[in-house]
């Protein structure tokens, strides 16, 4: 089988060739796998426990964390695109995207250095928000070349689904052993020392994911190439006006944004909720097995109908109302030690609505680059990807910004009792506002077009 060039962010070149429609080897498709459960190894570390850590365990000021994590996003909007922009114009001998994700080393550094107790000083704390910075910088570098290789490894439609499958099932197994084992580690590596308990464990689950990152990068292949010709660059400019008339681009682009802000208040709201609301810290690793739990099921789901639908957007749709209907019964249940197991349960379910619904959108993702192709004569997913990823990031890291910045200014003091008013918006936080989140997502899935049938068309008009 040929294997041709295929332009990337270089306008009106656009060559592909029907006959690499096809599946991949099934040790390429785990290996695409092992980099989703590496990644979240780190990525969950960090995105559930920072702000935990930082609040509780450095003890610093809610409001000045709140703060930190919105103006972070300012960073991140800028961060997603100039790294698609890099990686969309690369030129690498080993391929196109997949050799950036060699900077899982510098990622893995960085987070060590942020879950570091320091001195305690201003300076330290200062210190510790710029070297997050950083960690968000390389975790950029890995994330978006990660998902836009998704684009040029494959141009199958349902190859395309199985990839992200096996990437979120191992990314969810990943999940569970951080969520349940982060607390109980840190305690037991801390010896009495919260802190010190906390660093370890960031150095351990750096050691742990290593090994994977590089399976993941050495495991796969891009089966396509940049067209590169003098002139024919494209400005950043141009490739942003590849969201120009593109509905699908925009619909997926809100979805994500939609299941950023559930995330975002839930995972920012849920470890103040069992501490604070149900007055019990050790609920946070016990719950986290049914979160989990929920997410496994949601991967091995996934699999199994991974491949098997003509239209992708109808799985995320159905899968995203329960998981709204599902936070809005546990709003309302009754605050009380006979509404834990219920809320538990309704967590889990959830989590599997919210999860199916998620890893099939990154094996939606990759068709809008071919249809973006077709409008606008313009091929680069790591542009489009980049502005998923961003969505994502902005709906989660500004709600969650939001949330403990108006938790501070609420009167939120760590380690005591807590004032109604807090703890209603600590309720809130956890439950109806990821709800209203999903239900935004359901309504960005119903006007989402795509299917099989039109992106094979869009194939076919653009083979040679």
């Amino acid at each position: 089988m040929s294997e041709p060039m295929l332009e990337t962010g270089v306008k009106n070149q656009v060559i592909l060739n029907e006959d690499d429609n096809v599946m991949l080897p099934e040790k390429e498709i785990m290996a695409f796998g092992m980099a989703g459960f590496a990644i979240n190894i780190t990525f969950i570390y960090m995105i559930a426990f920072v702000q935990f850590f930082w609040t509780d365990v450095l003890m610093i000021p809610a409001t000045l964390v709140g703060i930190f994590m919105m103006v972070c996003k300012v960073w991140d909007a800028l961060n997603d695109i100039i790294v698609a922009y890099f990686t969309d114009r690369s030129k690498w001998k080993k391929g196109f995207y997949i050799p950036w994700e060699w900077s899982f080393i510098p990622m893995i550094i960085f987070m060590c250095l942020v879950m570091n107790r320091g001195d305690g000083s201003r300076m330290f704390m200062v210190l510790t928000f710029v070297m997050y910075v950083f960690y968000t910088l390389f975790e950029t570098f890995y994330e978006v070349p990660n998902l836009a290789s998704l684009s040029t490894m494959t141009l199958n439609y349902r190859c395309r689904g199985k990839l992200t499958a096996h990437r979120q099932f191992f990314g969810n197994v990943a999940a569970l052993i951080v969520t349940t084992s982060c607390i109980p580690l840190s305690m037991a590596l801390g010896n009495g020392d919260m802190a010190q308990g906390w660093t370890k464990a960031a150095i351990v689950y750096g050691v742990i994911a290593a090994p994977f990152f590089v399976i993941g990068i050495l495991g796969r292949k891009e089966r396509f190439r940049p067209v590169q010709e003098s002139g024919a660059q494209v400005s950043m400019k141009e490739s942003i006006k590849c969201l120009k008339n593109n509905l699908p681009a925009w619909m997926i682009i809100l979805a994500h944004f939609a299941w950023g802000v559930a995330n975002g208040f839930g995972g920012a709201a849920k470890n103040y909720y069992w501490t604070y609301v149900y007055g019990d810290v050790t609920l946070i690793s016990s719950t986290a097995w049914f979160g989990s739990g929920g997410m496994i099921i949601a991967a091995i789901v996934a699999l199994l109908i991974a491949g098997r639908v003509k239209n992708k957007r109808d799985i995320p749709l159905v899968a995203w109302s329960f998981c709204a209907l599902f936070n809005l019964i546990a709003f309302f249940l009754p605050i009380g030690p006979g509404s834990i197991l219920p809320l538990k349960i309704l967590l889990g379910l959830a989590q599997v609505g919210g999860q199916i619904g998620f890893i099939t959108l990154f094996g939606i993702a990759p068709d809008v680059t071919e249809y973006s192709q077709q409008v606008h004569g313009l091929r680069n997913a790591g542009f489009i990807f980049a502005a998923i990823n961003l969505a994502f990031q902005f709906g989660n890291a500004f709600t969650s910004g939001v949330f403990v910045t108006v938790l501070g200014a609420m009167g939120y003091v760590a380690g005591q009792t807590q004032t109604p008013a807090v703890l209603s918006l600590i309720s809130l936080g956890s439950w109806l506002f990821p709800a209203l989140g999903m239900a935004f997502g359901v309504f960005c899935w119903l006007k989402y077009k795509l299917n099989e049938q039109t992106h094979n068309e869009a194939i076919h008009r653009l083979s040679r």
